[in-house]
């Protein structure tokens, strides 16, 4: 074997390796038998988004997150956090279905930091990081959805998601109607001051508080746009479900990276 044999060798050797590293940390779904251990990714099918243990600038913390999947940027566009008020301080973290069938974060120690908390409990489940970004949680026994990020949102809203809010006659509490809080910086992921949420309004209208104070208004909704900032309508639109005030938000915009974050 010639001296250039051998290197073209080591060479397809190292590519081998470095391949194997690259997507054998890669999963596809967790299971009963199947985790996904600190520093492993779930990926979805279009391999558009991306969930794993990250550390934010500046911080040693360890959080489980959902992300867009872009190699070639310098920045991690973090759109959920399932630990976001409660992070591991070491690289164990381990996402695995329960015995009772939730999605359940824990370290090394068996020690909680975060679960999905389904009262139903189930004999299996499986968890799968959609094409959209929502992070599902399917009983093995009927095929149904037991939990789903999108309906646990944390600081930012993705395309194609549907929020449902019932809001009781005479409820003034915004509290009750937020939607997304913030980031306490651009380094915590924890809760932080500013929250956007409906408005209980006979014509409903997004308010961002400041802690209990309102800061921002859209204007109220009139069927088609927000008064206040009518090219909203390009992406969310309000339906009236019910006389119960039950209304639907959806979110219109279908292109890979458009969303609403608030930060």
């Amino acid at each position: 074997m010639t001296t250039l044999d051998i290197a073209n060798s080591r060479l397809f050797s190292l590519l081998f390796i470095c391949f194997y590293v690259k997507f054998a940390s890669a999963i596809t779904n967790i299971t009963t038998t199947k985790f996904l251990r600190d520093p492993q990714t779930l990926v979805s099918s279009n391999a558009h988004f991306k969930m794993g243990f990250f550390s934010p600038a500046n911080s040693t913390n360890r959080y489980i997150g959902i992300w867009y999947n872009i190699e070639d940027s310098n920045t991690m566009e973090v759109v959920w956090v399932a630990n976001r008020n409660n992070p591991i301080s070491s690289s164990t973290g381990m996402l695995h279905i329960s015995e009772d069938g939730n999605l359940q974060l824990s370290d090394r120690q068996n020690v909680t930091f975060w679960s999905s908390n389904v009262s139903h409990q189930t004999n299996g489940s499986v968890a799968y990081l959609q094409d959209t970004g929502n992070l599902v949680l399917l009983s093995s026994e009927s095929g149904l959805t037991m939990w789903q990020s999108f309906e646990h949102l944390t600081n930012s809203l993705l395309p194609q998601t549907r929020i449902s809010i019932a809001i009781p006659k005479g409820m003034h509490n915004p509290d009750n109607s937020s939607i997304l809080q913030s980031w306490t910086t651009p380094y915590d992921p924890s809760t932080g001051r500013f929250r956007i949420g409906i408005n209980p309004l006979k014509l409903p209208e997004f308010v961002t508080w400041d802690g209990d104070k309102p800061y921002w208004r859209s204007g109220p909704w009139n069927g088609s746009v927000f008064l206040g900032v009518p090219f909203l309508s390009m992406v969310f639109v309000l339906k009236k479900m019910s006389k119960q005030a039950l209304w639907t938000w959806y979110t219109l915009c279908k292109t890979n990276h458009c969303w609403y974050t608030i930060f």
